[in-house]
């Protein structure tokens, strides 16, 4: 698992402070929702790799404006690459399955598949609702990070994406820190 995760720094080392962040919330979710220290450890090397398959996206990551209709499509294909990359590879199971379904809607909107509610394994949902907060919250090259406020209205907005339970713990996490 470490060497994916050097080769995901190398190949963008701008993410590295992402997946760190996201892993940071997703075991502190996962904590709060009583995982095993087995399965918060998965967690953790799965929310460290979610991004993944960005390394097969060539040239466009990064890019200091939104991407067209053709790039964003393109960009989605991060997550299938990614899981096919590592289908055979000895790795449990769980991380593939964040690699492939971190981007799955909990009312069924995500891709790549618009699996809906339980139907996405617990760790991606988890994986999904820290991955979508900390890129309202941070800088972005084409734009800047969301206020505190206006991340939350569109954490908020978007409720519908996370499993209901989740989002409770993910907004009782945030709610306090932000009280600190």
């Amino acid at each position: 698992m470490l060497t994916l995760k050097k080769i995901s720094d190398l190949h963008a080392p701008a993410t590295d402070e992402h997946e760190s962040r996201v892993r940071v919330m997703s075991v502190a979710i996962g904590s709060r929702l009583g995982m095993t220290r087995d399965e918060l450890e998965i967690l953790e090397w799965a929310a460290d790799v979610h991004d993944w398959g960005k390394i097969f996206l060539n040239g466009i990551i990064g890019l200091a404006t939104k991407y067209n209709q053709a790039q964003r499509i393109y960009v989605q294909q991060h997550t299938i690459r990614g899981f096919e990359s590592l289908e055979h590879a000895t790795i449990p199971d769980e991380i593939k399955l964040v690699i492939l379904h971190h981007h799955e809607h909990y009312d069924g909107s995500g891709y790549p598949h618009g699996l809906k509610g339980d139907a996405i394994p617990i760790m991606a949902r988890i994986v999904a609702v820290a991955d979508v907060w900390d890129a309202l919250i941070s800088d972005r090259p084409y734009r800047m990070a969301y206020t505190f406020q206006k991340a939350m209205r569109e954490m908020s907005k978007y409720s519908d994406w996370f499993d209901p339970a989740l989002f409770d713990i993910w907004l009782e996490l945030v709610k306090r820190h932000d009280n600190q």
